[in-house]
């Protein structure tokens, strides 16, 4: 018998679609069994014979019950093997309360960009492994330009792009006179991808946000980010978003990430089917001209009845 169940089991509510995109983003990486779960998270989650590799808890609340179920996971009897676990979280979960659980989880992230970070963790924690050395990002990768007001931030982000071997310059803001001016001659220069630490309290941004992606992906660092925030900036075209603050590993994912789908999108756009050449067709030909050339070949064609014709037809009656 096997002792293992599914590799991934999933616990949520699958009647929410935020929570069935953040498991689909985890869906083809592995085997994933997905567990209904609107209420208290239920004493069993799985056989103690059969336990998952890896559980994914998500939490829109987290009540005392369910932080005192969690907490004693690590003490479970009859298992031999205690999966892995993920608490992925609302906002409306409090501090104290992920404080109290904490001990019964390996990682606790949130829910707003679990999407684009989901699927590193899952894959890490699978392997058992702390972060591989990164390869030197692609020659076609994007230079990146950090975009915040805030120095420190901007400094801290371009260091960590600088050392990641990304090409990098930085600013404090684009304003729409930079915009409308400089796009036209950097777009066809090069595209960039943008890191934005964008100011949710400005209440543009997301018209900004959206005039940004004509000169390359754009992906949104937000303060406190919610599942509104994350919607709005999703909607005016950002590439991908991230909460701050944030772990290095998860921004050089997520443009590693993105490079890719860009390289992915542009060998898709211009793939062509390789055919034998056909035969080109005639031009149109107007009116006029078909009724002239009907009338040259009545002209240049014999009669259908002739006088001679007729007389010998006659004679041989």
């Amino acid at each position: 018998m096997d002792a293992t169940g599914p590799t991934i089991r999933f616990v949520g509510d699958l009647g929410d679609p935020w929570v069935m995109e953040i498991l689909g983003s985890i869906s083809e990486s592995s085997e994933v069994h997905a567990v209904m779960c609107v209420g208290d998270v239920p004493d069993r989650l799985f056989e103690p014979d059969q336990p998952p590799r890896l559980l994914i808890v998500h939490r829109t609340r987290l009540s005392q019950a369910d932080a005192a179920r969690i907490e004693q996971w690590r003490s479970l009897p009859r298992v031999n093997v205690l999966p892995q676990v993920i608490l992925c979280f609302s906002p409306y979960v409090r501090y104290a309360e992920l404080e109290r659980c904490s001990r019964g989880v390996d990682l606790a992230i949130s829910e707003a960009t679990a999407v684009e970070t989901l699927s590193r963790h899952v894959s890490r924690l699978l392997e058992r492994r702390d972060e591989p050395p990164r390869a030197a990002p692609a020659a076609d990768c994007l230079p990146v330009q950090v975009i915040s007001s805030n120095h420190e931030l901007r400094a801290v982000l371009s260091e960590i792009c600088l050392a990641e071997g990304f090409k990098v310059s930085s600013g404090r803001e684009f304003t729409a006179q930079w915009q409308g001016r400089a796009a036209v001659a950097v777009r066809a220069a090069n595209q960039m991808l943008t890191l934005w630490d964008i100011p949710v309290l400005v209440p543009d941004w997301p018209r900004l946000l959206e005039e940004r992606t004509k000169l390359g992906p754009v992906v949104a660092l937000l303060g406190f980010a919610d599942r509104a925030t994350v919607g709005q900036a999703r909607a005016s075209g950002a590439a991908a978003c991230l909460d701050l603050p944030l772990d290095v590993n998860d921004l050089v994912h997520v443009i590693e990430r993105v490079n890719r789908k860009l390289r992915s999108d542009s060998s898709t756009k211009f793939e062509g089917r390789i055919e034998p050449a056909h035969a080109v067709p005639p031009g149109p030909v107007s009116r006029a001209k078909r009724g002239r050339a009907a009338i040259r070949q009545r002209e240049t064609r014999p009669p259908l009845w002739s006088e001679e014709k007729a007389a010998s037809t006659i004679n041989s009656e």
